[in-house]
């Protein structure tokens, strides 16, 4: 067997530096704050289902010390219909719910959950995150319905006034 050397392998200057971009990337992305893989796995996961809503998460301190809760708002008004609040919280507590799985050392204490419209007017809407992890167990189980958990999920969640 001939070994060609390592540019011959990699065919043009520009596939080089593309490789080593990419191992440079995989590198530091292992070693990447546990909050942000939290955000950007559960943004992904939002976008692909109900990509129109253009939700964002960011991570905020926990109830206390070495805990976490999370923010995950809207930039379109998912809370102007039932049916658009309905599709948006329950796929946004079964990704975060998913996420959480995969994190399992990550301590998370609530999701808060808003858009665009209700956050100008101070208004968002809790859930523990267990809630959600649950849930998303539940309904991968098939042990019960996206009616069964969104009648869960809204039982659990808590409107709150934000501070001005």
């Amino acid at each position: 067997m001939q070994v060609r050397p390592m540019p011959a392998l990699l065919g043009s200057r520009r596939r080089q530096v593309v490789a080593a971009s990419l191992l440079a990337s995989a590198a530091t992305s292992s070693q990447a704050d546990p909050t942000d893989t939290f955000c950007r796995q559960v943004e992904i996961n939002i976008q692909a289902l109900v990509d129109w809503t253009g939700t964002k998460c960011v991570a905020t301190g926990g109830k206390s010390a070495g805990r976490n809760s999370f923010l995950l708002i809207a930039e379109k008004p998912v809370f102007a219909n039932a049916q658009s609040k309905k599709g948006w919280l329950l796929v946004t507590c079964a990704a975060a719910g998913m996420q959480l799985q995969k994190q399992s050392g990550l301590k998370v204490d609530e999701l808060w959950l808003s858009d665009v419209e209700h956050t100008k007017q101070h208004i968002a809407y809790i859930v523990p995150a267990a809630t959600c992890k649950r849930l998303h167990l539940e309904i991968k189980a098939d042990k019960i319905t996206a009616d069964q958990m969104y009648a869960s999920l809204s039982s659990a969640l808590t409107e709150r006034q934000t501070s001005k």
